[in-house]
């Protein structure tokens, strides 16, 4: 019987290595499968929402705060800014809770509301809507040559609204709605306000409505991520693009109110979710001045901050 003490606890130490690896290298591996297939699936949303228990990067960002502060400093007009590294959360706001005129920007939470209704059964993307002339509207997009009687679907007035920037397909939309996408804002606790007739927003609460996507805190998976792949073919935001190389993806949307053409007190926004590997982030822009100021601040910005992303260490 003593003799046989060695062999036993030669096996209990087989036993209990090969069930430590059951349990902690073969289950992540399942983990890991799984996480990957439901990534495919879903390229645009974040990864950690398929885990169970994510853990995140801690990452320094004080240099790239003051190069944010110290740019807008040297702007006449303020500049609104705000940045979220998506793996962690850390944030940097400049002027991030000054109201700026929305426009187009609430395009993105019309289509979530639409999409809202998709899911509850009240509304079907092949379901066809009648242009009217109230619809018509040439300032973007081109459906308004169309003329009034032509019907498309609520899946084709999605696609214009968000890739071309349609106004007339918003508005058709805007119209099915209920004139309700600032329920998207409600839902997520974004203050509307109004300010001289005009829907404003600023650059920290609108980035809540792209991680809302990000995340798919407000539709499905399915949804959430159809909607950022469609602004990933976005044919307007080369200024926020800037100098990104062409194959890292970014899911973007622009805002422009102009009071006069060429104006110097027009507003621009610019906002998007740019998937840098591993290191994905919101960033948006909103500045009041000339086109071409916004574009040179906007493109100035963009480059910063990606670069600081991109060399991080």
């Amino acid at each position: 019987m003593f003799k046989l003490r060695y062999p036993l606890v030669l096996l209990l130490t087989i036993s209990i290595a090969l069930n430590i690896y059951l349990v902690f290298f073969a289950s992540k591996e399942k983990i890991v499968d799984a996480v990957s297939e439901k990534s495919s699936r879903y390229p645009f949303l974040a990864k950690r929402i398929f885990l169970e228990n994510a853990s995140d990067v801690v990452v320094n960002f004080v240099d790239l705060r003051q190069k944010l502060r110290d740019y807008d400093t040297k702007s006449f007009f303020p500049i609104g800014i705000y940045f979220q590294y998506l793996p962690t959360g850390v944030a940097i706001g400049v002027n991030e809770t000054k109201p700026f005129t929305s426009a187009s920007l609430l395009k993105v939470p019309t289509v979530m509301m639409v999409y809202k209704m998709i899911e509850e059964g009240k509304v079907k993307e092949d379901q066809l809507l009648e242009i009217k002339e109230e619809h018509l509207d040439q300032g973007y997009g081109d459906l308004w040559r169309v003329g009034a009687g032509t019907k498309i679907t609520v899946k084709e007035a999605i696609e214009k609204s968000l890739v071309e920037s349609d106004n007339t397909a918003h508005n058709l939309l805007y119209e099915l709605s209920g004139g309700a996408p600032l329920e998207v804002f409600k839902y997520l606790d974004i203050p509307s306000q109004v300010l001289d007739g005009q829907a404003v927003v600023t650059t920290r609460n609108y980035s809540s409505i792209l991680r809302s996507l990000f995340f798919s805190a407000y539709l499905n998976f399915e949804n959430s991520n159809e909607i950022i792949a469609l602004l990933t073919k976005a044919k307007h935001g080369e200024a926020l693009r800037a100098d990104v190389p062409e194959e890292v993806k970014v899911a973007l949307k622009i805002g422009v109110f102009e009071q006069q053409e060429g104006g110097s007190a027009n507003t621009y926004g610019n906002c998007g979710i740019f998937y840098v590997p591993n290191r994905n982030y919101v960033l948006c822009v909103m500045y009041t001045g000339t086109g071409q100021e916004a574009n040179t601040k906007t493109r100035d910005i963009s480059n910063m901050v990606y670069d600081f992303v991109k060399n991080l260490k």
